[in-house]
């Protein structure tokens, strides 16, 4: 994580925006099995439970107007089932990024950095992390294994 610091007056304000700790793995009876992020533009993190509801989690923005910010995402393995992609204004609306998984005994990961930016071309990196989905699928009886 960055240490990310507002200046006013040549004086350090504290940090504005946080990429937290969320943990995205979910196990599920029934399929399909979710895990997922929202980044909202009301500065507020909600995780996906395992039957696809939104839980909320944390706060990425803790002082100043969302309007300022911009999220950027990097895949780093795996795929995603919603991705709305990155270079994304966070007051714009619900960014969500999610995958779900239907075979029993099995998950499905996707590992994705998320960075938050200040600027429109994502060169100024206040803080960043990579987040691990995982979605898995118990099943009847025996696993196959």
């Amino acid at each position: 994580m960055f240490l990310n610091t507002g200046q006013v007056g040549g004086a350090a304000v504290g940090i504005k925006v946080q990429t937290p700790l969320v943990v995205l793995a979910n196990v599920g009876t029934s399929a399909p099995v979710y895990s997922g992020i929202r980044w909202d533009s009301d500065g507020k993190i909600y995780r996906m439970s395992n039957v696809g509801g939104w839980q909320y989690t944390a706060d990425w923005l803790l002082s100043g107007a969302a309007s300022s910010y911009y999220l950027w995402r990097s895949i780093v393995s795996g795929t995603l089932d919603t991705d709305d992609g990155d270079g994304n204004q966070l007051n714009t609306g619900d960014l969500d990024y999610s995958l779900s998984h239907s075979t029993e005994w099995f998950d499905r990961t996707a590992s994705v950095t998320f960075s938050i930016s200040d600027d429109v071309g994502g060169t100024n990196i206040l803080d960043s992390r990579t987040y691990d989905f995982s979605a898995f699928l118990l099943g009847d009886g025996e696993p196959p294994f």
